[in-house]
């Protein structure tokens, strides 16, 4: 797998009326909040949208941006070769709008 320099990440954290929030697990067993890589030439939000979908079935609403964070420690990847990129994440408040809650095929990459 060839590795971009740098990567850009996005997340969401999706509360519903009743204050329940989306997690999904990781490859390696962990909690977090969909998200994932953004992809050549696709902007944020569409990223966005597109990784919670994949994720977790469910369509959102974003409604703000809640932090940025960076990742620029040197770690390896899944294969336990690859050096894995710098990553700046963002992550916003989105609300729930529809689809149906299902599993990925693939448990998702930890951001």
């Amino acid at each position: 797998m060839i590795m971009p320099t740098h990567i850009v990440a996005v997340g969401g954290i999706v509360e519903d009326h009743q204050g329940n929030i989306l997690l999904v697990k990781t490859k390696d067993g962990g909690w977090v909040f969909p998200g994932g890589q953004v992809e050549v030439g696709e902007n944020l939000t569409d990223a966005l949208f597109r990784e919670i979908e994949e994720e977790s079935g469910i369509e959102v609403k974003v409604s703000h941006l809640i932090g940025i964070y960076s990742n620029t420690g040197i770690h390896k990847w899944y294969d336990g070769v690859t050096d894995v990129p710098t990553k700046v994440m963002l992550d916003f408040v989105c609300q729930p709008l529809g689809g149906e809650l299902s599993v990925s095929d693939e448990t998702t990459d930890s951001r």
